[in-house]
């Protein structure tokens, strides 16, 4: 609804900044994540770094991880968005939905959104270097929506050719 939940605008505007990494900067490969960072589109990241958890004093480990690739001293000049996961396998024939669907279905914007070197000016949050989103599955979450093999197979025959949701297949 209008005036409810969180928003988030990313607002890009002037001269092109930074050419974006094609690849995967050498010293993402160094940190304690699971698995190896998956390169989603040019300048955008995705990392595995465990389950979502908090401090003792109950902020989220994301501020922490965004911390720590600042002083790694990472080489994240390309590099404007890492998006944080937990067990979640992107598919190669599917890259742009599968990193939408994450990105923006598991992560709120007034508590997810991080960033290297962050700061507030005149009132609006940047950062200076990769804006990190965690889209981790939370523990208010609901459990991921899961197609069923046997529900697949029984509406198959709606999208076969000549059917009536062909155009959807």
């Amino acid at each position: 609804q209008i005036n409810e939940g969180s928003k988030l605008v990313v607002a890009a505007f002037g001269e092109k900044k930074r050419r974006l990494a094609e690849t995967i900067p050498p010293s993402l490969y160094g940190l304690n994540i699971n698995g190896s960072p998956v390169l989603l589109m040019p300048g955008v990241i995705a990392m595995d770094i465990g389950p979502y958890t908090k401090t003792a004093s109950g902020v989220p480990d994301t501020s922490a991880f965004a911390e720590k690739l600042k002083q790694a001293g990472a080489d994240l000049d390309g590099i404007v968005q890492i998006v944080l996961t937990h067990q979640f396998s992107f598919s190669t024939n599917n890259l742009l939905g599968d990193y939408l669907w994450v990105t923006y279905t598991r992560s709120n914007p007034s508590h997810d959104v991080h960033g290297v070197d962050a700061f507030t000016e005149n009132k609006h949050w940047g950062c200076r270097g990769p804006m990190i989103v965690d889209a981790r599955p939370k523990p208010h979450h609901a459990p991921p929506l899961e197609i069923l093999p046997e529900t697949e197979k029984a509406i198959s025959r709606f999208f076969a050719k000549g059917a009536s949701l062909e155009k959807w297949a």
